[in-house]
């Protein structure tokens, strides 16, 4: 497949995942490698799947693509020709029940996958005894999502059929599809562009007034990062409930469990404004048959009252969707863009990491009237999650005997196991309530929060403009500047609306080094918990000389490295080193390109978010030099 047959830039949810995937740590990208599972008829031959493999290839583009830095620093899909690849056979253990067969397809999705070379796109042939059994399409997220996996396993099995020369009726015939490439073409329509302005216009507006976090809870130090958890409620009571009392309301259900999973919430933290991002299946009409990644987050503000009902809350958590979704055709570089400045802003990194997702499976349906009193009630079960997320709440309708699951997965920085099943289960029982009772007040899901034990109090200080501060970790941060001797932080008027973080600092040199402590504070913006101080106050200063570290000037070998690659990807533009990487106008979309040219310099170990902090270039180059 080394072959290019065409080339062109990516779709916007195709940057965003793929920019995701290049951030997220290797041992967890098996999260982003979706699996595909088709059924071989019996006596089906090796040759007969690797032919209809080779039809699949053929008709859809993305099974054959790879995703490469241009040039210019631009990322570009390049499709490869349709030619026959080898297909790998895996003999699955024996006997081969529904565990072993889910073992064998998570080791699959564990195996390492480059997106801008080979085939990232694999296709592994499962036998039993010798026996085909199974065919397993392990597909990159950033080429795929639920609905293509449908389409995908749809044209297998016509392929199939095609393949051992049974394909009598017209309707079996792979026809040309619609292609991921051509939606990316599409996007850079000027109608799409205004599209994308007004949603990035609002955007800013909500990162402008958002709470820093909606978790103010002590975090665990940045190298011993939190695991993400999972709780997953299987639950036929949900499944019947949750239709049932949808159509009551006169919502659609996934309106009513995101406006639940918002109640919820509100009771655990105390926080009655939920900024979620939902995600959304954006695929345009006319791509019914196109295999590609069309989930695109919509931002979504939800905010109540103790004397909202659950239903008034449900239909307004629907009409907060339509205007995100109607908001939702943005760039994702400008996205990161306009995070990173509403935090230089504020003086605060934003937390924008809870995400909602709602499937429904294609043809199911309300299962008529639930005997509450007699419901079953679900079981949990629990498993290790993957960083970056936060907060993911989802819930699945159909698909398996369980009727239906309820997936809570959080970090542990944030949530107790206990809290996280707690909030699970009352997710079914306040679906029970509805069904008999009727409509439900927040006040009584608050009330059962502090009664059963699971709220939680913050840990850290709200100060003004909704930012929330860890005292704690804030003062650590900024007495490892090398001029201060002592620093102490004091909230003046805490618990108003108009708290500030004050720094009172005792400095080791003769004169106040305000300005290298502000740039120092800048670099530690998106520290989850830090702030940075409203107003630096000199306490004493100490008859000292100004400590200076040689790696301070910007004529080392990381400050070259940062250099070279800025210049070499921006056209050999001035860089500044007293500025940050946004403050000068170098593009968040090309700043892959800069990070692994830096890296092939021999300076790893910084992340993409390093250059997205007010911080000056010249403080990311004394962390390379402290990293080696």
């Amino acid at each position: 497949m080394n072959r290019i047959v065409r080339t062109g830039p990516l779709t916007r949810t195709q940057f965003a995942f793929w920019y995701g995937y290049l951030e997220t740590p290797p041992q967890y990208r098996r999260t982003s490698h979706l699996t595909c599972l088709v059924d071989l008829p019996p006596g089906t031959s090796s040759a007969t799947v690797a032919d209809a493999v080779h039809l699949v290839r053929d008709r859809h583009e993305a099974l054959r693509s790879t995703v490469r830095l241009g040039p210019d620093g631009e990322p570009l899909q390049e499709v490869r020709a349709a030619e026959h690849v080898a297909l790998p056979h895996r003999a699955l253990p024996e006997p081969a029940g529904p565990t072993e067969l889910s073992g064998v397809l998570a080791s699959l999705a564990e195996e390492p996958m480059e997106l801008g070379e080979g085939q990232p796109v694999k296709s592994v042939l499962l036998t039993e005894r010798g026996q085909p059994t199974h065919l397993c399409w392990v597909v990159p997220h950033v080429f795929s999502d639920a609905q293509s996996l449908d389409i995908l396993r749809e044209d297998t099995l016509k392929a199939l059929v095609l393949a051992r020369g049974r394909a009598k009726d017209e309707g079996l015939r792979l026809s040309p599809a619609g292609q991921i490439l051509d939606t990316a073409l599409a996007e850079q329509s000027e109608d799409h562009q205004r599209r994308n302005t007004a949603s990035i216009r609002r955007w800013r507006e909500k990162l402008a007034s958002t709470p820093t976090t909606q978790f103010p809870y002590r975090r665990a130090p940045a190298d011993q990062p939190a695991r993400n958890r999972v709780v997953k409620l299987a639950s036929t009571s949900v499944a019947s409930t949750l239709p049932m009392v949808a159509k009551r309301f006169a919502v659609h259900g996934s309106s009513l469990a995101l406006a639940l999973f918002s109640a919820l919430l509100g009771a655990y933290t105390g926080s009655r404004r939920w900024l979620w991002q939902v995600l959304a299946d954006r695929r345009p009409r006319g791509d019914g048959d196109t295999i590609g990644c069309f989930i695109s987050p919509a931002l979504v503000d939800i905010g109540f009252a103790k004397s909202t009902t659950l239903s008034e809350l449900a239909h307004g958590a629907g009409r907060d969707v339509l205007v995100g979704l109607r908001h939702g055709e943005y760039d994702y570089d400008g996205m990161v863009a306009a995070s990173a400045e509403a935090s230089a802003r504020r003086g605060a990194g934003i937390e924008l990491l809870t995400y909602f997702n709602y499937r429904q499976s294609p043809g199911e349906s309300p299962r008529g009237e639930t005997d509450v009193s007699t419901a079953p009630r679900g079981r949990i079960s629990t498993s290790s999650g993957s960083p970056p997320t936060v907060l993911m709440a989802s819930v699945s309708l159909g698909g398996d005997e369980s009727g239906a699951g309820v997936f809570l997965e959080v970090s542990e920085d944030i949530m107790s196991e206990s809290a996280q099943e707690a909030m699970v289960l009352s997710f079914e029982r306040i679906l029970l309530k509805a069904a008999a009772d009727g409509d439900i007040l927040l006040r009584e899901i608050e009330d059962a929060a502090r009664t059963d034990g699971w709220y939680a109090p913050p840990s850290w200080t709200r100060l003004s403009g909704d930012r929330w501060v860890d005292l704690d970790l804030t003062t650590h941060l900024l007495q490892q500047h090398p001029d201060v001797e002592s620093l102490r932080l004091t909230v003046d008027s805490e618990g108003a609306t108009d708290a500030e973080l004050h720094a009172r600092v005792g400095w080791r040199t003769t004169r106040a080094q305000h300005t290298g402590l502000d740039r120092h504070a800048r670099a530690l913006l998106g520290t989850p918990g830090f702030v940075l101080p409203d107003r630096f106050i000199t306490d004493s200063v100490a008859a000292q000389p100004p400590r200076r570290d040689r790696h301070d000037q910007p004529d080392d070998a990381p400050w070259r490295a940062i250099h070279g690659a800025v210049q070499r990807v921006h056209g050999d533009r001035a860089v500044e080193p007293s500025m940050s990487y946004l403050a000068q106008g170098f593009s968040v979309r090309r700043l892959p390109a800069v990070h692994e040219h830096v890296r092939r310099a021999g300076w790893g170990g910084i992340s993409f978010d390093d250059f997205l902090t007010p911080a000056p270039l010249e403080s990311i180059a004394r962390r390379l030099r402290r990293l080696h």
